[in-house]
């Protein structure tokens, strides 16, 4: 049995990390959690803010940290993803969720539309796969990973001026 993961991060969150769009990594297979980790902080765009290896702990984890985006199993022990999204959506957080798993059947992915879910990711997946569903996600939201706010058009963020003292 796997112990209970709960990351704190060694390096500044979200909030902290202005041009980066942060990600929390729920899935309670410790392999799959380095493997997305491992992709997505190849692309500078993301910081992995934390993981957690439960829907319980992934609750406690969106609360505490509040990323942008969380990237969230199906099948887990104390509470499934499915329940943790809709516990998310319940909270009316704008966290965005791409729901990654290996039980895609038809149901699965119904409810996870159903609910507010912003993509979905099929095990095994690669690289391309997780890169592509989460670019298509910022482009979708009008996130900017420059000032860190949501556009509601297509222009770019606006600049910002210093003026010398």
């Amino acid at each position: 049995m796997e112990r209970e993961q709960r990351y704190t991060p060694h390096h500044p969150g979200p909030a902290e990390s202005p041009a980066q769009f942060g990600i929390l990594v729920v899935d309670d297979n410790e392999l799959t959690r380095r493997a997305l980790k491992g992709i997505l902080m190849r692309d500078e765009r993301f910081s992995v803010v934390g993981e957690a290896s439960n829907g319980a702990s992934a609750l406690e984890s969106i609360s505490a940290l509040r990323p942008h985006l969380v990237c969230l199993d199906v099948v887990m022990p104390r509470m499934d993803g499915l329940s943790v999204l809709r516990k998310l959506r319940e909270m009316q957080l704008s966290t965005a969720v791409v729901i990654v798993t290996g039980e895609s059947t038809s149901d699965v992915v119904k409810q996870a539309r159903e609910m507010g879910a912003n993509g979905f990711v099929v095990k095994p997946f690669n690289a391309a796969t997780v890169l592509n569903t989460i670019g298509s996600i910022l482009r979708r939201t009008g996130f900017c990973t420059t000032c860190r706010q949501s556009h509601a058009n297509d222009l770019a963020c606006p600049p910002v001026w210093v003026t010398p003292p």
